[in-house]
């Protein structure tokens, strides 16, 4: 089993994360009392895909506010606690940040990233994907060998009222029913559940949205202080970070998993990380260029 990745920034080395957090939001209060964040960057993607170490290293900046997937945004949401706010209250609580940039992770709206982006002023979104092997191993780990069934079950239920089913395309949800059973083979089910929540990305046209940047996972555990730096200048940050990165380490490279994806959806998988990894290199060589 693979070990946390360790990581220090800045001011947070040594630094209690309480008494870190209470500094942080005292400075940006101090140095920005009555002022609405310039920037809005919106974290999305499939979940366990690495968007809590991006949200932590984030974090370590004292110019940017985080909101995580439970927050004052999610605050309607009284089953889960991780359905964001309407964009009305969403756009309110935003402008009552002290901070000149804010992140927000908002997983299970990755459907609605296109609305988010128009609702929401001066802003832009990281879709964040990871080898579905590596995604996999930790869904199960984490929520239990049937979770990816039961991540499955709306979209096969056609359930629109559940995030996991929302904006679901018609070929996914085909794909998906072809293959589904409840006693099906549980990384068969995890995998599926990848597929579709990446297949987002270019079923909803984020692939054509210049306001949306693709970053795998992978990378930025190789290249942490280069990708933070690229995402600030994406963002629209304004410069690079001051409170450079010091330390990321994995404490051992990704495994081969001893699990078996049967041979119709490791198919579909490594078709659509292709798909995702030929995209990043436009972007990254588009980027280059301007």
């Amino acid at each position: 089993m693979r070990k946390p990745v360790e990581f220090t920034t800045g001011l947070r080395r040594g630094v209690s994360g309480k008494l870190f957090k209470a500094l942080k939001l005292s400075y940006q209060f101090i140095r920005r009392p009555f002022a609405s964040p310039e920037r809005v960057l919106f974290i999305v993607g499939c979940p366990r895909s690495g968007t809590t170490l991006l949200h932590d290293l984030l974090d370590g900046e004292f110019d940017i506010r985080i909101y995580g997937e439970r927050s004052p945004l999610t605050s309607h949401d009284t089953t889960d606690h991780i359905r964001l706010n309407d964009l009305r209250s969403v756009r309110y609580t935003l402008s009552r940040a002290h901070a000149r940039m804010v992140v927000v992770k908002p997983l299970v709206e990755t459907q609605n990233t296109s609305q988010l982006l128009a609702g929401v002023p001066n802003s832009k979104a990281l879709f964040v994907y990871r080898h579905f092997r590596d995604v996999v191993a930790s869904d199960l780990r984490i929520f239990g060998v049937r979770n990816g069934i039961l991540n499955l079950k709306p979209i096969v239920d056609g359930n629109d009222s559940n995030w996991r089913s929302q904006r679901t395309s018609a070929h996914v949800r085909t794909t998906i029913l072809k293959h589904f059973s409840g006693s099906m083979n549980p990384y068969d089910a995890a995998a599926l559940f990848w597929y579709a929540r990446n297949s987002l990305f270019f079923d909803l046209g984020l692939d054509r949205d210049p306001a949306v940047r693709l970053l795998q996972y992978e990378r930025l555990i190789a290249e942490p202080a280069a990708v933070i730096n690229e995402i600030l200048h994406f963002a629209g940050f304004g410069r690079r970070s001051r409170r450079a990165l010091r330390h990321v380490r994995p404490e051992s490279e990704r495994k081969s998993h001893d699990f078996e994806i049967s041979a119709g959806v490791l198919g579909l998988c490594e078709e659509l990380l292709r798909r995702l990894e030929d995209c990043r290199g436009r972007q990254g060589r588009a980027s280059s260029n301007a």
